[in-house]
């Protein structure tokens, strides 16, 4: 029994303890049984028959099932089983004259609940074992002392049966599990390192623009699928979609990232099912042909096969779909190809998003490279344009040597254009950008084409510069050109304004923060009773320096946004989801001064490609400042809609967000400085003492510096609306009518 303890898994080592503690007890009852009984006859009359009962009550300890304890009653029962029969071996120790056996007949049918496998009635061994040990005891008192040993040596055997072989049982099972779990992580394993051999292969493109086309092609051989496509809706139309790549096996289908082909949802239900249910999608050619049908034609592929869909996401949004087939051979699709397949989903919906983006990057690119070709068949026209501009302009060939400097660029730089021309660009780095960004960017323009922002400091110069790619419509690489703004008045407007606010700060908190804790002290009673108008005059006095505070928090808001080095970082955005966390923000304001808020937000609003971060705070400063120029319980609004304007034949869509407050208003010659660094109004000072007005030229800078614009229509007592409007960002399909 010791061994058959021993041989119970490690992960059952409270089953373990149990069956040795129950099999030490068992063999020291049935040792001392045995040496009563061979040594002291007298002693053993007494004390056998309490002995008997303990053994069977330590079977059955032994063998009691774990899910006899799954439910109260159960346990109840259990509890109530072991109490009776510890009472049965006190009793017949003690209580001589009533006959053991029969209470050892009650322990050992009370026992058999608890040893029964009501999940597996068909393991008798436990239930016997215990049966026939009791049944021994029984037989013996009826005389029939043969048959009753030969009883409970078979109810030892039984018990011996049901511990080892179950345990050996339970070992066998949890040694197939532990095997089982070993190759389902070698499987996972080796899954995980195919997907990594797989992104590898994929990064090996040639071209950034041909990054998605290269994994499209790659994919099939993996993925144990005939035909491979990518449909992708990023920058597309409401209820439209694109192929963006197709690749097969047979090569029977030549297509490019180039030759997008937009397509509508509603021709195909399957995927408007997707697009509805977010889950992936098995076709079959028996049950669906028709669907399948209409899904070929989109690559023109007019054979059928099994097809299994799965959505591509960004975050919680279907931005496209892998599709992938068999429609030449018609087997069914490896289940190892479809694991694969929902491991790199992930990744293919971020190269999606990459392939899309990188198209816009191209397109804006041959536009400026358009600009300069024609600049550069009118030599002498361009030279002269050059020169007027009031930026500084540096172009460099397609071997990065520079060939064109203007004067502005002379003087920002600090050297001559005879020092200029002729030097590699790259002597310019440690200039622009000292910490050499620049250097690992320019060197990275072959996979970008974006426009890098600089910014450095010469002397008592500071210098805004863009770093722009040239390509032609080829996109053959034409060379860099350097524009350079001098932005010292403003950096050092800045500064004084930083000084000014500093000091204020510094000069005036700690006497404010001094009287406002004696005038609380005041009103709470320690100096002695107030009567009524002493009460009233110290809440006066309390208003003001809360107000004084309040004034000196608007006035630090003048720091926020830097108007000097401004860097933006672009990404397309949901435009009403700036304009909801922007008026979110300011309802705490709203809240503070009591005011009407009301939101007019159109619903579909376009998308806008900007940095999210510059331009939140850009929106919540309009909105701030309304809420400060506004009267307790007055009324501030915000306005968002689309408008389409257009020039010579070219149409572009804006989004416009107007801010309106009821504010003192600005008359015309304040509304021609409102936006001015440094500058304000005569009456704007008067504005922050009362309403706590905030510097918009902030707002100014980084509307602008997303290709936008902002004016303020005003009437004298009565209010302002500022209004902002911002370029939409375009889908594909409007790019290619543009």
């Amino acid at each position: 029994l010791a061994m058959a303890a021993a041989a119970t898994p490690a992960a059952s080592l409270r089953l373990r303890r149990r069956l040795l503690w129950a099999t030490f007890g068992l063999s020291l009852a049935r040792s001392l049984s045995l040496l009563l009984f061979l040594q002291a006859p007298v002693l053993y009359a007494r004390w056998g028959g309490s002995l008997e009962i303990l053994s069977i009550v330590l079977i059955a300890w032994a063998l009691v099932q774990r899910s006899a304890f799954h439910s109260s009653f159960w346990q109840l029962y259990a509890w109530t089983a072991a109490v009776m029969g510890g009472l049965f071996v006190a009793v017949a120790g003690w209580q001589t004259d009533i006959p053991w056996q029969r209470l050892a007949l009650l322990a050992g049918l009370g026992g058999v609940p608890l040893v029964w496998s009501w999940r597996n009635p068909w393991r008798l061994s436990r239930p016997i074992a215990l049966l026939s040990i009791t049944l021994g005891i029984f037989l013996a008192w009826w005389g029939l002392a043969n048959a009753g040993q030969f009883v409970s040596l078979f109810g030892y055997g039984a018990l011996l049966h049901a511990v080892f072989v179950e345990t050996s049982i339970a070992a066998h099972i949890q040694r197939q599990n532990v095997e089982s779990l070993e190759g389902e992580t070698h499987r996972i394993r080796a899954e995980q390192q195919q997907l990594t051999e797989i992104i590898a292969r994929m990064n090996t493109a040639p071209s950034p623009g041909e990054i998605l086309d290269h994994a499209v092609r790659i994919l099939p051989a993996y993925l144990h699928a005939e035909q491979v496509v990518l449909l992708s809706f990023v920058q597309m139309a409401a209820g439209a979609g694109c192929v963006a790549a197709v690749a097969s096996t047979d090569d029977s289908i030549h297509f490019t990232s180039r030759d997008t082909k937009p397509f509508s949802l509603a021709d195909i239900p399957p995927l408007l099912d997707i697009l509805e249910r977010q889950q992936p999608l098995h076709l079959s050619p028996e049950r669906e042909a028709d669907s399948l049908q209409m899904l070929y034609a989109l690559w023109e592929e007019t054979r059928l096969g099994p097809t299994y869909l799965h959505p591509l996401f960004q975050g919680e949004k279907v931005i496209g779909i892998l599709v992938m087939g068999n429609p030449v051979s018609g087997r069914p699709l490896v289940p190892a190809g479809l694991r694969l397949a929902r491991g790199m989903v992930s990744y293919l919906a971020g190269l999606v998003i990459f392939q899309q983006q990188y198209h816009m990057l191209e397109m804006q690119t041959e536009e400026i490279a358009v600009h300069l070709q024609t600049f550069t068949a009118e030599q002498d026209k361009y030279h002269s344009i050059i020169e007027s501009i009031s930026d500084g302009v540096v172009v460099s060939n397609r071997k990065g040597k520079i060939y064109l400097v203007n004067s502005v660029a002379e003087r920002l730089l600090g050297k001559t254009r005879h020092e200029l021309i002729g030097q590699p660009i790259s002597t310019l780095y440690a200039t622009i950008a000292a910490d050499g960004i620049a250097e690992k960017l320019l060197a990275n323009f072959n996979r970008s084409n974006q426009p890098l922002s600089t910014f450095f400091e010469r002397d008592d110069i500071a210098v805004q510069g863009q770093i722009i790619p040239l390509r032609n419509a080829r996109q053959e690489w034409l060379g860099v050109l350097l524009l350079l703004r001098d932005v010292t008045s403003q950096r050092a407007a800045d500064r004084a304004k930083t000084d000014f606010i500093e000091t204020l700060s510094r000069e005036l908190r700690t006497p404010l923060t001094t009287a406002g804790g004696y005038v609380d002290l005041m009103l709470s009673g320690a100096t002695g009773k107030l009567d009524i108008n002493q009460q009233y005059f110290l809440q006066v006095v309390k208003k003001g320096l809360d107000r004084a505070h309040e004034l000196i928090d608007s006035a630090t808001h003048l720091m926020d946004v830097p108007t000097g080095d401004l860097r933006l970082e672009m990404e397309t955005v949901p435009a009403d989801e700036l304009l909801r966390e922007a008026s979110r923000i300011a309802r705490t304001l709203i809240a503070k001064r009591k005011l009407h808020f009301a939101a007019e937000i159109e619903p579909e609003l376009p998308p806008i490609r900007v940095d999210r971060v510059q331009l939140q705070q850009a929106l919540e400063r309009l909105l701030d400042n309304a809420c400060r120029v506004t009267p307790e319980g007055g009324h501030i609004s915000l306005r968002a809609w689309t408008q389409t304007e257009g020039l010579n034949g070219q149409q572009s869509r804006y989004l416009i967000v107007s801010v309106s407050d009821e504010g003192g208003g600005l008359s015309p010659k304040e509304q021609k400085l409102v936006f001015e660094p440094a500058s304000r109004p005569a009456d704007s000072l008067s504005q922050i003492v009362s309403g706590s007005g905030l510097e918009l030229a902030p707002v100014k800078t980084i509307i602008e510096a997303h290709g936008g614009r902002i004016w303020v229509e005003s009437v004298e007592g009565k209010g302002n609306v500022f209004h902002i409007a911002l370029p939409a960002a375009e889908t594909p399909t409007q790019k290619k009518k543009t």
